[in-house]
């Protein structure tokens, strides 16, 4: 597994004041890396490019 400092398809970091980190997945499919916040991904449930629900954690963005 991979350590981010952000989402590398989105950019976003995890907030200061909540969680600690946010798990980034990497789509089976397609192969794009992407989190819960980026824009199509329906919460994380599906990636934002292809629209695959088979997907896996690929790493975790941390609070720096």
């Amino acid at each position: 597994m991979s350590d981010y400092h952000r989402c590398p398809n989105c950019g976003h970091k995890p907030d200061s004041w909540g969680a600690s980190h946010m798990e980034i997945y990497r789509c089976d499919d397609c192969g794009t890396e992407f989190c819960h916040r980026c824009p199509g991904s329906n919460g994380g449930r599906e990636c934002p490019r292809c629209r695959s629900r088979r997907f896996r954690t690929n790493g975790k963005c941390y609070a720096k």
